[in-house]
This record gives C-alpha cells, structure tokens and sequence, in this order.
C-alpha cells in the first residue's frame, strides 16, 4: 500500500518526478506489483487530481486541512490500513474508498 497525503501544492518535491514519470511508475507498481494506491488531499478535487496520476477515482479521498479533517483522516486511514492488512495481496485492488468513507 502507497499513500499520498497531500495539499496538492508543489513545495519541495525533487524536479526529477514529472506528472508522465509519476504516472509511468504509479501505472507499472500497479499493474506489475499489484501495489495498491490511495490518495488523500485536503482542499482540493483529489478525485480529478489522482487521476492524473492513474489512480482510480475509488482510490481518492478529500479531507479538510483543519483539526476536525485531521481526525477524519486518521480514521479513514486506519480504516484502511484494517482492510489491507486482511486482504489477500491479489485482492487490494478491491480496497476502496466507499460511500461511507465519503460520509462527513
């Protein structure tokens, strides 16, 4: 499981990573290793945002940068830190962010 948690602005990453690198790898880890990916941005479309990424709108959350969005993010987290870890490797795939999860 890879999970990006982000504000979505570009702050102090290295230049060597382009959107294409990172959506090359992203793809190939996926596809090759079955790795799974989610993606956690506050204050942003992380849905429109991931996808640019190559990762699937079910594997995007948004939360809100402020103390009530931090606990919800923890929350979600372990939550799906709890499904992984029961999980079958070939099954994380179907690890994802549901209705619930999108509940405030």
């Amino acid at each position: 499981m890879f999970v990006i948690v982000t504000d979505g602005q570009e702050n102090a990453s290295a230049r060597e990573y382009t959107k294409e690198r990172l959506l090359e790898k992203i793809k190939h880890q996926t596809e090759v290793y079955n790795w799974l990916f989610l993606y956690l941005g506050a204050n942003q479309d992380s849905i429109s945002v991931a996808q640019q990424y190559g990762i699937a709108p079910d594997k995007a959350i948004n939360y809100s940068a402020d103390e009530k969005g931090m606990r919800r993010y923890k929350e979600l987290l372990a939550k799906k830190m709890q499904q992984v870890g029961s999980a079958a490797p070939t099954a994380l795939q179907g690890v994802v962010w549901d209705d619930e999860d999108r509940k405030e």
